[in-house]
């Protein structure tokens, strides 16, 4: 087993002038005894959470510009969903994306169900980075 692992992800932020946009960044994971005895695996570095949740959204379901209400990490556990931020990128997410959305205070980002499925998100809210 290699020390370490890296884990991509999806950074949604906005920047100083509350421009919403997308970046890909990685996880760099350490080769840790995590729960001994079984064997080492790879472990990303903690966040501190504040909340938890799995959030359902309907077939056709469209949520015009909006902000995370807090920093959260989302997880894509079914269905596929379409994120437009504020400089214009769109980008299509399917089920197994992990995201962070770090926008509260600006213009937002528009979400929308573009699949055929309910899509099931598993929300973890985090303290202000």
């Amino acid at each position: 087993m290699n020390d370490v692992f890296k884990l991509k992800y999806v950074k949604l932020y906005a920047d100083e002038d509350g421009e919403t946009h997308l970046k890909e960044e990685e996880f760099v994971m350490n080769s840790t005894d995590y729960s001994p005895p079984a064997p080492p695996v790879w472990v990303a570095p903690r966040t501190r959470a504040t909340g938890s949740t799995v959030v359902a959204f309907p077939v056709g379901w469209y949520g015009d510009y909006h902000p995370a209400p807090k920093p959260q990490w989302m997880m894509i556990l079914k269905g596929t969903m379409e994120v437009e931020v504020s400089d214009g990128e769109k980008q299509t997410y399917p089920a197994g994306t992990i995201a962070f959305l770090d926008d509260k205070g600006s213009k937002g980002h528009i979400s929308r169900n573009v699949g055929d499925e309910i899509v099931v998100i598993m929300v973890t809210e985090v303290e202000e980075l």
